[in-house]
């Protein structure tokens, strides 16, 4: 991966031609992927070109620290904080031996999917962006449509990725909206279990303290990620998957409940 130093040296990057506004909880290859379509780009990679970033891959962009994706800004005509926040460069002594920056809070790198696009189609029909928290490998599901995340086209049945530029609503490959398929939805006795899990990676801080506040001790005391780190580690420990085996299965995050149980003051009164 290299960047154009020419680019950081030169006169801002002239902007595109149609600004689009990037969403609160979009992510930044949603963001990306939206402009392309707006501007008549047929890849990512094109786009990005135009900013001197130069990738062999289009998600590893979201691993970047945000001097090597000093054009983009101006490229999108976003404010530089809009693409900063977005990214998840690798943070030293972040409690994680291979931890990235994720909206202030730290998480381990495998749990961000940057190469394959999972989306609930009820939220894409709802409004055609990619949200933010889809990244999230041990997040199974949407909690806006308490519906599973796809990750291959029902039509097609490739997977999904952020190769080609029709909008993070469409199949790349076979080009048919995503929006009109129904996918399977989360039990409604699991869903307050696995908001609060949620919640602990969301890209608003408010929003994770809040999470973080309804944990008992001592895991409310601890950052968001470790705290969300823990909810998976106990439900793979539970062993509790889908049939298929993805260690993404939403119902093992239920392990949010089994937190009471291991909190040292539970164990006391017990």
């Amino acid at each position: 991966m290299t960047t154009n130093n020419a680019v950081r040296g030169s006169a801002r990057v002239r902007p595109l031609f149609a600004r689009v506004a990037p969403h609160w909880d979009e992510s930044l290859l949603s963001l990306v992927s939206r402009s392309c379509a707006a501007n008549v780009f047929e890849r990512p990679a094109d786009l990005m070109r135009f900013a001197g970033i130069r990738v062999a891959r289009c998600g590893s962009i979201v691993f970047m620290d945000s001097q090597r994706t000093v054009a983009l800004p101006d490229l999108l005509s976003v404010p530089p904080e809009d693409i900063g926040l977005r990214l998840h460069p690798r943070v030293v002594d972040g409690g994680f031996p291979e931890g990235v920056d994720w909206y202030g809070a730290v998480l381990p790198r495998r749990y961000v999917e940057s190469r394959t696009r999972r989306v609930s189609p009820l939220s894409l029909r709802s409004s055609p962006y990619h949200r933010s928290t889809w990244m999230i490998r041990p997040l199974s599901f949407c909690a806006e449509s308490w519906e599973r995340l796809i990750r291959n086209c029902p039509y097609c049945e490739r997977t999904l990725g952020w190769h080609q530029a029709l909008g993070p609503w469409r199949c790349e490959w076979c080009g048919r909206s995503l929006r009109h398929y129904r996918g399977e939805q989360v039990l409604k006795d699991l869903r307050s279990d696995l908001q609060i899990a949620t919640d602990l990676v969301s890209p608003d801080a408010t929003t994770r303290r809040n999470a973080l506040s309804k944990l008992p001790p001592p895991f409310c005391k601890w950052g968001a990620g470790e705290a969300f780190a823990a909810i998976v580690e106990l439900g793979t420990g539970a062993q509790i998957h889908k049939p298929d085996g993805d260690p993404g299965d939403a119902i093992r995050l239920t392990a949010c409940s089994r937190l009471e149980t291991s909190s040292p003051t539970s164990k006391r009164s017990s």
